[in-house]
């Protein structure tokens, strides 16, 4: 996942570009590929890129098209539709796809996007930002906002925290939801720093001198209720959901990889992933599994190790029994996940 940033001062004052290039410092670890600033006046946009997709390699962020400065974490599906839709060839890059959306739909525009993403939008000409999150939230995006002073977003509360005006306060009640499983699912805007919020998921917001408005943009409804003629049919139409779903994450710069865990989730993506990389003769699936030092006393591990004797994998493996020379590592990467 890439890194974004954006910085705006709702009382005119200029953005210094180093206050900028602060904010993007802290979002190099998500983003180690490029990274790169807009300034304009009063608002600053920022990007901390990492190449996932064949199209990110080929395209600068923050990104300028026409009135519009855009930087976004995404990773957008169904391409060639909104492509054909926006009157854009298949090939351009997710960020430039947001633009035109943004051009042709406005602030509506996240309702046509399908897949995941975080962004935001300095709208030139009604000098407003603009941000969203895709439907379940799997791209974070975290915001401040101080009345008629400033507002930043960035994809860490940690490149928003290196601004000298942002209290450094920790949250007691959101650690106290943490560590309480019933609680988590219930409040979907604070974080562990008070005056930071996430912008919730199927969300979007906008923002100027005025105020800024918060609204949901999509939720989740049952449609029609499916009739087939069999239990087998049933399962066709599922598996035909499915394997589009698992195709469209198969995209990426370099290989993608599975998680393969002695369950029936990652299971069940791996085994559609190895038959369609077989078919597109794209070599084996490579697959990443945790393994206890007993199989037999264990049922995921033997689990996980028979499902690794399938064709078309190239399994890698780590020990339960080597965790402690990895310690180390896996202390220093805990120190990045928010």
């Amino acid at each position: 996942m890439s890194g974004i940033a954006a910085l705006l001062h709702l009382d005119g004052r200029p953005v210094r570009p180093e206050r900028l290039a602060d904010m993007v410092a802290m979002l190099r670890r998500r983003g180690p590929d490029d990274h790169g600033v807009s300034l304009e006046s009063s608002v600053g946009l920022g990007h901390s890129a990492l190449h996932t997709t064949p199209e990110a390699a080929d395209e600068q962020q923050p990104l300028l098209r026409g009135g519009l400065i855009v930087t976004a974490d995404a990773r957008l599906d169904d391409r060639e539709a909104l492509a054909h839709t926006l009157g854009l060839a298949p090939s351009t890059g997710d960020a430039a796809l947001i633009a035109a959306a943004y051009e042709r739909w406005g602030e509506r525009c996240p309702e046509r996007l399908e897949g995941d993403f975080a962004f935001a939008v300095w709208d030139r000409r009604r000098r407003r930002l603009f941000c969203a999150r895709d439907r379940f939230g799997v791209r974070p995006l975290y915001v401040h906002h101080q009345p008629g002073r400033l507002f930043a977003l960035a994809s860490e509360p940690a490149a928003i925290l290196v601004l000298e005006e942002v209290p450094y306060r920790i949250n007691e009640a959101r650690i106290a939801d943490f560590l309480v499983t019933q609680l988590e699912g219930i409040d979907l805007t604070s974080t562990f720093f008070e005056e930071i919020f996430r912008l919730p998921p199927a969300h979007a917001m906008a923002v100027d001198p005025a105020g800024a408005r918060q609204w949901r943009y999509w939720e989740l409804e049952p449609g029609p209720e499916l009739r087939l003629g069999s239990d087998e049919a049933y399962a066709e139409a599922f598996l035909e959901v499915f394997t589009e779903a698992v195709r469209r994450r198969l995209r990426g710069a370099n290989t993608v990889g599975s998680m393969l865990s002695g369950g029936m989730d990652s299971g069940s993506v791996v085994a559609v992933a190895r038959e369609l990389r077989a078919q597109a003769g794209d070599g084996p699936l490579p697959v990443f599994s945790a393994i206890g030092p007993e199989p037999a006393s264990c049922v995921e591990t033997a689990t996980i190790l028979e499902a690794q004797a399938m064709g078309g994998l190239e399994a890698h493996s780590v020990s339960h029994a080597e965790l402690d020379e990895l310690l180390p590592e896996l202390a220093e990467l805990g120190w990045g996940v928010d």
